[in-house]
């Protein structure tokens, strides 16, 4: 799991950094000093875990929370006892008091290791010899199951994949586009670029550019480039399905 340390003091992060060299299914990716860089770290490297300090300069770790586009496993490690009632209130796996001891983390990876098991099968469950039907996502509030039916577009983005709702914004997938290719047997589903596949009926219009690379604009507006590669069989998947 890539894990993020967020801690005001350095020599509670080098600590804890050296107590997960022991877990080598713990990999760390990075580490921040207060809520800010906290927030920049956590968007950008989409950590699958956090392991967070509450009580730091200009923003706490409880606020910096409703910051974050996606919804990594949270541990809070702090000092004092007190917020642990709200600690469990936002879904925290844990609530590691400081000094933290090699006993205590190893319960605590347990837990951790259990949970991410349960997301693991969660995608697993639903993918059936007729390919995937739905897509688990998640966001700042959580897990969220959409079937294909509710999703307009895939985007790459980094190790992730954005997913595009008719109704409820835009969500983050752990699901690859080339897996998300391989496995959705939709038929009105088509990948039209190293980094984008697009739903048909939501395709407004689309036209041949110069360099035989073609574009095309979705219902709400969002442009596309069909690539060079992938144009020709475009045609003939948006032709014959509009015959249809």
């Amino acid at each position: 799991m890539r894990t993020l340390l967020i801690d005001d003091e350095t020599h509670a992060r080098h600590y804890l950094r050296d107590l997960l060299k022991l877990y080598p299914e713990i990999e760390v990716v990075g580490e921040a000093s207060n809520g800010l860089e906290a927030i920049e770290l956590t968007n950008q490297l989409r950590p699958d875990l956090l392991f967070l300090d509450i009580q730091m300069p200009v923003i706490d770790g409880f606020t910096l929370l409703s910051y974050l586009k996606t919804q990594p496993l949270i541990v809070f490690c702090t000092a004092h006892d007190q917020f642990a009632l709200k600690a469990f209130e936002t879904s925290a796996i844990d609530y590691l008091l400081k000094p933290v001891t090699a006993e205590r983390l190893s319960l605590s990876l347990k837990k951790i290791n259990r949970e991410w098991e349960k997301i693991t099968q969660v995608h697993a469950a639903w993918t059936r010899q007729e390919g995937l039907q739905t897509i688990v996502c998640q966001r700042n509030d959580g897990y969220h199951v959409f079937w294909l039916n509710d999703i307009q577009f895939f985007l790459k983005e980094g190790r992730y994949t954005a997913v595009q709702t008719e109704t409820d914004g835009t969500f983050l997938t752990d699901l690859t586009l080339d897996y998300l290719e391989a496995h959705i047997h939709h038929p009105d589903f088509f990948r039209i670029n190293r980094a984008t596949m697009v739903r048909r009926d939501l395709i407004r219009h689309f036209h041949i550019q110069t360099h035989s690379t073609g574009a095309l604009e979705m219902n709400g507006g969002q442009r596309f480039t069909i690539s060079r590669s992938r144009l020709q069989d475009f045609k003939c998947w948006f032709l014959v399905q509009n015959d249809a």
